[in-house]
């Protein structure tokens, strides 16, 4: 007897890859990014939404398998301004609650239907209730 697998049940399930090193030492590693499928232009706008102005600003940058960049500034006083923190906070919750209805949408199973939509309608109030604080 085998534990049971999304294959036995028919679920297709997302590869998940190991995070993948993108940038060390200022230095764009152009075949890692290429073979995840990501282009130097893309990479420059996510390290940019984070705070650094270019790559030379980067010690080290990964990405993971969800597309994630994670990076470690040689300057960490860099600073992004506080507007963009707000909206990039803003956006991730808007993001968590999309994922959240997702879930409700593929799960048959009612009880989980209830809770991924209950959850989903309280990222909505939490956006609400932070929408004076993420204009200011």
């Amino acid at each position: 007897m085998q534990p049971l697998t999304p294959k036995d049940v028919g679920k297709v399930t997302e590869q998940v890859r190991e995070p993948r090193i993108v940038i060390i030492d200022g230095n764009v590693m152009e075949r890692s990014l290429s073979e995840y499928g990501y282009t130097k232009n893309w990479l420059a706008g996510e390290i940019t939404k984070q705070g650094a102005r270019n790559f030379s600003d980067v010690f080290c940058a990964q990405i993971d398998s969800m597309g994630n960049v994670y990076m470690d500034l040689y300057n960490d006083t860099l600073k992004m301004p506080q507007v963009k923190q707000k909206l990039l906070v803003a956006a991730n919750i808007k993001q968590l609650q999309a994922n959240l209805v997702d879930f409700s949408l593929q799960t048959e199973n009612e009880n989980a239907k209830d809770m991924y939509n209950g959850y989903a309608k309280q990222m909505e109030k939490l956006l609400d209730k932070m929408s004076g604080y993420l204009k200011e």
